[in-house]
């Protein structure tokens, strides 16, 4: 370590590499177990110096943009640290631009609820109106019906001699 080297705390590191302090440790821990030694300080805490970063930052770089776990990519941090490799912060590669029109939601949630509402709605019309045709043509049939019975009434009524009237 060069003697006037900063060091940087735990919670500098974080915000640095653009992770939580509890990773942060995770990942220290990760990489202690490959091999990796960080300077400590007072009580055994880590002081991170630019070098140490610059291993996180590649770290960082191999688990959430090449989706390694946190083993592999401590291990590939590692190895790229003791071969002399530059570990400077990678250029993450820019997500694409979005146009403020997609950035606001296309329906709020009581857009959502009145389209459901019409919806349902049409939807009990149509029930209603396929219901009243069916009661339409039930009450045809029961008229038809009815309308047979009182002709074969009338002729019962008819006298069994009287067979030549109609």
């Amino acid at each position: 370590m060069i003697n006037n080297e900063r060091a940087y705390w735990t919670h500098e590191v974080a915000e640095q590499v653009e992770i939580g302090e509890s990773t942060l440790r995770k990942w220290c821990l990760e990489l202690e177990k490959n091999g990796y030694s960080f300077t400590k300080g007072e009580q055994e805490s880590r002081a991170f110096l630019k070098q140490d970063i610059d291993v996180l930052n590649y770290m960082k770089s191999e688990i959430r943009g090449k989706k390694k776990s946190i083993k592999d990519g401590a291990i590939i941090a590692v190895n790229k640290g003791r071969t002399g490799g530059v570990l400077v912060k990678q250029e993450q590669p820019q997500a694409p631009l979005v146009h403020q029109e997609q950035l606001t939601p296309m329906f709020t949630l009581a857009d959502v609820r009145n389209i459901v509402r019409e919806e349902l709605q049409e939807r009990d019309k149509a029930r209603e109106s396929e219901r009243d045709k069916m009661l339409m043509e039930f009450m045809r049939e029961l008229q038809d019906v009815k309308k047979m019975i009182a002709a074969s009434q009338e002729d019962k009524k008819k006298r069994w001699y009287e067979f030549w009237k109609q």
